[in-house]
């Protein structure tokens, strides 16, 4: 007989007991519920050096906002993923689609509904305590993400969204407990210091005119991006 205890469940795999009729709820974990998903992570995070810190990811593919990073909605310093989720306006501020977010939150949230300290309702307040509406230009916490395309005078800087300013990120955690997390690719740069000419879907102004990189920038950048990527990977991999 297996039993595990989640709150005041108990759940029995075989056999269950006479008066189980009268328990609130009788569920059975699966084979990824041990192994993987929320009881085998929980296993996981108990035998780790920080369990905190463990939640929220320790390395840098694993930072997160929502104390869990088997939610799989890690926020990485280069963009992408659920930082996705949105929309420019026409004076280059961000709008979240926060519906989508929440609803890939709720996904991964039943998945791994077992593990005994997962927060379901800190979750959603975290997604509530980060703002609808992101603008870089003023918003330390951000910055563009941006790629030079060809225009007919030459290369311009091209917002394609936002990313996290990652050792500030720690500023959306619920609770006391603040992760820390390095930025990789500008440790020591705050974004109000960069001079950034960005080109968003709708002209914001004459003062957003984008300067013309010299040839092969694209390339050139392309592979940057790649090389960085390549190099976390293999950390990450590697525990180099």
């Amino acid at each position: 007989m297996f039993m595990f205890m989640r709150s005041s469940y108990l759940v029995f795999k075989d056999n269950p007991p006479s008066n189980a009729i009268d328990w609130p709820v009788i569920q059975v974990a699966t084979k990824k519920n041990l192994t993987y998903y929320g009881i085998g992570c929980y296993r996981n995070r108990q035998k780790s050096f920080n369990p905190t810190a463990f939640c929220f990811g320790e390395k840098q593919l694993d930072a997160n906002i929502w104390g869990c990073k088997k939610l799989g909605l890690p926020l990485l310093e280069w963009g992408g993923g659920w930082l996705e989720y949105g929309r420019f306006d026409d004076q280059g501020a961000w709008h979240f689609d926060k519906e989508r977010i929440k609803f890939d939150l709720e996904v991964a949230l039943k998945e791994n509904a077992w593990c005994p300290i997962l927060n379901r309702a800190r979750v959603l307040q975290t997604l509530d305590k980060l703002p609808d509406v992101i603008d870089p230009k003023t918003n330390k916490n951000w910055m563009y993400r941006t790629n030079y395309e060809g225009f007919g005078d030459g290369f311009r800087q091209v917002a394609e969204g936002i990313r996290p300013v990652l050792n500030r990120a720690s500023f959306y955690v619920i609770g006391d407990f603040k992760p820390e997390w390095r930025d990789e690719t500008s440790p020591e740069t705050k974004p109000t210091e960069i001079v950034l000419k960005v080109a968003v879907p709708s002209k914001i102004s004459s003062s957003t005119k984008a300067t013309t990189p010299p040839d092969g920038a694209n390339d050139l950048g392309k592979a940057i991006f790649v090389t960085f990527v390549l190099l976390v990977l293999f950390r990450y991999l590697f525990g180099g």
